[in-house]
């Protein structure tokens, strides 16, 4: 229901005292609907501020897309809220970013930026994403040194959802010197030579911006 069906059925005064709002209309005079607000063609003011309707709405997508725990929610895509009326949110607030939405929605879990779908296009422009980034590896592994980078393979990077990134910025090499400048990295020790350059085999990861 929009704002011109109430003008056209004359029903400008109420529309006037609930300062043009259909949604609060509706909401106010049928109480015990359970009303999904960001179904309106335009949600209540000050709705989406909010983070706890911010996750309202989260809970009730992983719903709509069958997600089951929060581990599903590296596969998010921008489509999926604009396919689910979660357009104007992610646009207000997130700067139309989905990995920026979940990490504060769901700031009870601790995301992995670089494992999303879709990366945010600002990540790894500071050198400590990629720290950590490279340190989460490094733990999941069983890293003992820094030389054990020198023992990982491509599937490896793969695995862990950072192949794509990688190849983004160069490759394993170019990061692991902006990151460890001090170490004198060995090119010949690498246990595979597609460390050091932009392999085009490997998998596309679509930018937020795009």
């Amino acid at each position: 229901m929009t704002r011109d069906d109430f003008l056209h059925h004359y029903g400008a005064g109420i529309l006037y005292h609930y300062k043009g709002s259909p949604s609060q209309i509706l909401m106010t005079l049928y109480p015990n609907v359970e009303w999904l607000p960001w179904k309106f063609s335009t949600a209540p003011r000050q709705f989406w501020s909010h983070v706890a309707s911010q996750r309202r709405y989260m809970d009730w997508l992983g719903v709509q897309l069958g997600y089951r725990g929060r581990e599903d929610w590296y596969q998010i895509r921008k489509k999926d809220f604009e396919d689910n009326f979660g357009g104007p949110m992610l646009r207000m607030y997130y700067d139309s970013s989905p990995s920026r939405c979940i990490s504060a929605v769901y700031d009870d879990f601790v995301f992995a930026p670089w494992r999303f779908q879709h990366l945010a296009k600002d990540f790894g422009k500071k050198k400590e994403d990629l720290r950590s980034m490279l340190e989460q590896i490094e733990k999941q592994y069983g890293f003992s040194s820094r030389d054990d980078w020198y023992r990982v393979t491509q599937k490896q990077l793969v695995d862990v959802g950072v192949a794509a990134l990688l190849k983004r910025e160069g490759g394993l090499v170019r990061v692991l010197r902006k990151v460890y400048p001090e170490n004198q990295w060995d090119l010949a020790r690498f246990v595979n030579a597609k460390m050091n350059q932009n392999d085009k085999s490997e998998p596309s990861q679509v930018q937020d911006s795009k």
